[in-house]
């Protein structure tokens, strides 16, 4: 049981990091994304 929460809590933490480097960082895909679909 302790397996399942910790795997839980590991999960958890990721999608924290993944979502805080995203938002940390929107430039880079924000200005790439806008750039090729302006310029096109």
């Amino acid at each position: 049981m302790s397996a399942l929460l910790f795997d839980y809590v590991v999960e958890k933490r990721a999608v924290r990091t993944i979502a805080t480097l995203g938002l940390d960082e929107p430039d880079q895909p924000g200005s790439n994304g806008s750039a090729n679909g302006t310029h096109s």
